[in-house]
């Protein structure tokens, strides 16, 4: 599973949902010196973490 991106400084993302967890794979060109796959993950999984944080607060 997995694509790169379609321009020289993008990303590629794609994902595979499961019912308890989700795959994720994120590309980027290496020789793209503005894009980082480590930093676009580490924001990512932030951003995962804080919407999970609403939703379990909501069903609360």
């Amino acid at each position: 599973m997995g694509y790169g991106p379609v321009v020289p400084d993008g990303y590629g993302a794609s994902y595979n949902l499961h019912p308890d967890y989700i795959i994720f794979c994120l590309s980027a060109f290496k020789s793209c010196e503005e894009t980082s796959t480590l930093e676009f993950g580490r924001n990512l999984e932030r951003a995962l973490d804080e919407m999970g944080a609403l939703l379990w607060d909501r069903a609360k």
